[in-house]
């Protein structure tokens, strides 16, 4: 009979220890992915880059097509280099792409950036979304509708 008033107890010792032990385990794990996701984050590309697309323009027509100006600032406090720009149709499917020439934008500046449409690809009256992306792999968009 002390055999069967031993168990119970022994049975809740060991469940006491198991529960321990695995909240260690959870716990370890828990701050080691912790670590990784903050690391991950902290990487150089995402600390202090902000790219923003303030307004576009239509700098000239012809019978070929539209030139735009598209001003952009680094909001951020790192130098950006501006590798592409992309023309995106309602469903955000690109219709046009233009190379930016990798030009750098200090922290802080404002410039323009020009791009060129041709008259096939042109959608007058189309709302349309400009993505500027840089070569660190930020982006910036602005919906406009071309005239």
């Amino acid at each position: 009979m002390e055999m069967n008033a031993v168990s119970p107890i022994v049975s809740a010792l060991l469940l006491v220890i198991i529960s321990v032990a695995a909240s260690v385990l959870i716990y370890f794990w828990v701050t080691s992915f912790q670590g990784q996701v903050t690391q991950q984050a902290g990487t150089p590309k995402a600390l202090g880059s902000c790219l923003k697309i303030e307004g576009i323009e239509v700098a000239d027509r012809d019978t070929s097509g539209v030139a735009y100006r598209i001003w952009v600032k680094n909001c951020g406090s790192q130098t950006l280099h501006l590798d592409y720009v992309y023309l995106l149709d309602p469903s955000g499917n690109v219709y046009h792409s233009y190379p930016a020439g990798e030009w750098s934008l200090s922290p802080q500046d404002t410039q323009f950036l020009w791009l060129w449409v041709p008259i096939d690809k042109l959608r007058i009256g189309e709302r349309t979304t400009v993505k500027v992306v840089t070569a660190e792999g930020i982006e910036a968009y602005y919906v406009f509708t071309p005239t």
